[in-house]
């Protein structure tokens, strides 16, 4: 291995420890975990010097306990590698790192591709291999900058101005290419075919800020971006109200502002997707709900008698604590998965369990779930609905296979394809009406 000299060597120290460690690891795995944290992606915003001390601090009170190794990277990335720990434990981790960075849109992003912009887990044990290339990636990037950290200065928060230009560019825009889709899986109790039941539309908040704001941060302000969700809501209704697909989903979710339910462009959608035989369900931020309870109560009621579905969204496994999930009485409710949910709903008599209960475990959604660990979990607990990366891999699977011989995408391009909406996103792909399809899967044995 090539040694650093001089300065170099003073700035990209861990770089080259990291590969020194890798290397190890590769002869004598048994035990070692390795996580990489791609912090160097957040937003300028979150990426300051002062909220990565406070990762850094966070990572080292977890794995102090433990034969550890952590390595901040010049590009700010960070790389975890920990022995003797346990799985949950280390996913704990993950999940406290990404609620302190909650409000960046690398945490709940999608990729398009099965992967989790967040982060990177290395096997170790099966794979080791994986975890020396990016090690030795990392030190050719160190050697190539001179180990110098080059950090992006904060965007600055977008204020009223910058705001009714994002809404002028908006309308000029197509903005199907930034909308995304993904299933929700229904799994009957003790079965091991799982149906696809409903899709959720929803914008990529990375690209629409690309889009029309690319020079500051969107999502900085609470209130201003929620000024611009109501114009992408409109948006949105519009081009569903004139979306052809080669297969309908039986039900469709939208993530709407309560304002936008009681207006023509919803009627017209509502319209749209009853001629497709099509089933509409809403779902509703917790923290838009709590704004305005009136309008909530007002609008769940008449989305109801309409016969439309009411989704309560945004809840995990610290804001169940606080809501009455019973009180207000939506179809189903959505929780993000996490580790901590195991611990929270531990209890059988504990009050999170007896809100969901309220409610009805099967109208759960367990979303985010990146792992089948996450839907194995759920089962026990007694959910049924899930949604996340692992569904959609195994649905770009059966997808695949079902294309058969004529299939010329890769497995990556069929996970992104079936999350687009947009034809134009399609165009490339021998068979591209499958991607509309929602078929059954089987879930691995256990």
């Amino acid at each position: 291995m090539q040694q650093p000299t001089g300065q170099t060597q003073q700035r990209a120290l861990h770089e080259y420890q990291l590969v020194e460690l890798a290397e190890r690891i590769q002869n004598n795995p048994q035990g070692w975990y390795a996580v990489a944290l791609h912090l160097s992606r957040l937003s300028p915003v979150n990426r300051r010097e002062s909220h990565l001390r406070v990762a850094l601090r966070l990572i080292d009170g977890f794995v102090q306990a433990y034969r550890h190794h952590v390595f901040h990277l010049v590009n700010d990335d960070v790389v975890v590698a920990v022995q003797g720990m346990r799985l949950a434990d280390l996913d704990a981790l993950i999940y406290r790192l990404r609620a302190l960075f909650a409000n960046d849109p690398l945490t709940y992003e999608d990729a398009g591709d099965g992967r989790d912009p967040f982060c990177t887990w290395y096997d170790l044990v099966a794979a080791p291999e994986g975890f020396v290339d990016m090690a030795r990636r990392a030190q050719a990037e160190a050697q190539r900058t001179g180990g110098r950290r080059t950090r992006a200065q904060a965007l600055p928060t977008i204020d009223p101005a910058t705001l009714e230009r994002a809404v002028g560019v908006l309308q000029e825009t197509r903005v199907l290419d930034m909308v995304r889709r993904q299933p929700v899986i229904h799994v009957p109790e003790g079965g091991s075919v799982a149906s696809g039941i409903f899709q959720e539309f929803y914008f990529a908040i990375a690209e629409v800020q690309k889009a029309v704001a690319p020079d500051v941060a969107v999502t900085g302000d609470r209130w201003l971006f929620q000024h611009l969700s109501r114009e992408l809501d409109r948006r949105m209704l519009a081009e569903v109200a004139g979306l052809e697909l080669a297969h309908w989903p039986p039900e469709l979710s939208l993530n709407l502002n309560l304002a936008n339910v009681d207006t023509q462009p919803f009627e017209r959608a509502v319209e749209r997707l009853r001629r497709a035989g099509t089933r509409l369900a809403v779902e509703f931020q917790v923290m838009d709900i709590f704004a305005d309870l009136d309008l909530w109560f007002r609008m769940r009621d008449s989305l109801q008698a309409a016969g439309h579905r009411v989704v309560l969204d945004g809840l995990n496994a610290m804001s169940l604590g606080f809501v009455d999930v019973g009180l207000l009485a939506p179809d189903r409710v959505k929780m993000t998965w996490s580790p901590e949910l195991a611990r929270v709903m531990g209890s059988r008599e504990s009050e999170l369990r007896q809100g969901l209960e309220a409610v009805g475990l099967e109208r759960v959604v367990l979303a985010r779930c990146d792992s089948e660990a996450a839907i194995r979990w759920g089962q026990q607990e007694g959910l049924g609905l899930f949604q996340g990366q692992y569904v959609d891999a195994m649905m770009a699977a059966v997808t695949k296979a079902q294309c058969g011989r004529d299939c010329a995408c890769s497995f990556k391009d069929v996970i992104r394809r079936r999350g687009v909406v947009s034809p134009d996103r399609r165009r490339k792909c021998n068979n591209p009406d499958l991607h509309d399809s929602i078929p059954d899967i089987t879930l691995p044995g256990r």
